[in-house]
């Protein structure tokens, strides 16, 4: 295991519950950036969860889709998403 592995991985299982999608995307893009694909998209699939958890909550539709769309930290983990798998995984 890296060092860096070690460290993206110890980071993100003693995250909070709290959403900090700022800090997650970082997280991603910091696992990605220093090679670690295995980190990343573990890290990845934890910030599509915390979004997709957090949309959930929201009833209207169009505020839904303003929340993932306009939201950088929301469409940037969208994006990485779906250049990494395509079709989003659930």
């Amino acid at each position: 295991m890296s060092c860096w592995r070690s460290t993206c991985g110890a980071w993100w299982s003693r995250r909070s519950s709290s959403y900090s999608p700022t800090a997650t995307l970082a997280l991603v893009q910091a696992c990605f950036a220093q090679g670690d694909a295995s980190a990343g998209e573990a890290a990845l699939r934890g910030a599509l969860q915390c979004v997709r958890e957090r949309a959930s909550d929201i009833p209207d539709p169009v505020l839904r889709e303003r929340f993932l769309r306009q939201v950088p930290e929301n469409a940037r983990t969208l994006e990485l998403a779906h250049q990494r798998w395509g079709v989003l995984p659930e």
